[in-house]
């Protein structure tokens, strides 16, 4: 089965808390039972204080994984996460909130997305091949820079995390575009159906940037074999 990419559910919100969850205001698209056995990749871009959600990501009933480092705003003005999910057999209808244990944020971008034909035998993290990022700087763009791919049928995602609400121009396909303010930040995510080792976003006016790279490794295709018999002995 090849891969695939599905936008699913995303927020932009300026709350000032702790906790966001996507069927709580904002742009938010509510909640979603994602397909079975598909991986969830879902990355999260909070202001107002550094780190990844300490309380982790949570939703559907299932078990997420941190993949790769996150990266950081400076002076702890934000931080750029990704998190993974195998949805299994019986995922739930659910937000999808992440979470930290202290510290409120000023508010909170969450993207989800949904990638059927993943390679789910070793779990979800075992299904992201690499993670490159992007460090913090001021720049009208983003990139993040993929070594080869490690197989014919891997495919890649990337988001940025960016400090105003300017669209965002890039040859990759748009998954969400969510904004919030307080300060003005947006979170946009990507992906390409074929291997592309370098993404790119523009937009308008400098401001601080920071962006996250996944690839995601495609399950083996299926081999069936038709078994005949030959008669003997007429």
């Amino acid at each position: 089965m090849a891969l695939a990419f599905t936008a699913r559910t995303s927020l932009g919100s300026t709350a000032n808390a702790i906790s966001y969850a996507t069927d709580t205001g904002g742009d938010g698209d509510g909640t979603y039972a994602p397909a079975a056995n598909s991986l969830l990749v879902t990355f999260v871009f909070s202001r107002g204080a550094s780190g990844a959600p300490t309380s982790g990501v949570t939703g559907h009933g299932l078990t997420y994984t941190q993949v790769g480092t996150s990266v950081d705003f400076p002076t702890n003005a934000g931080d750029l996460s990704c998190w993974v999910a195998d949805s299994g057999a019986s995922p739930t209808d659910t937000a999808t909130t992440a979470a930290w244990t202290v510290t409120n944020r000023t508010g909170c971008s969450i993207s989800e997305t949904e990638v059927p034909g993943a390679d789910l035998s070793a779990g979800a993290a075992a299904a992201i091949v690499q993670t490159p990022t992007q460090a913090s700087g001021s720049s009208t763009s983003a990139a993040v820079t993929f070594a080869a791919f490690g197989a014919a049928d891997n495919l890649a995602a990337w988001a940025l995390g960016k400090g105003n609400t300017e669209a965002v121009t890039s040859d990759w396909t748009a998954l969400h575009a969510p904004t919030h303010t307080v300060p003005n930040s947006m979170l946009a995510s990507f992906y390409k159906t074929v291997q592309d080792t370098t993404a790119t976003g523009s937009w308008t006016t400098a401001v601080l940037r920071v962006a996250f790279g996944v690839e995601v490794k495609a399950a083996a295709a299926g081999i069936s074999f038709e078994v005949g018999l030959i008669p003997v002995g007429f």
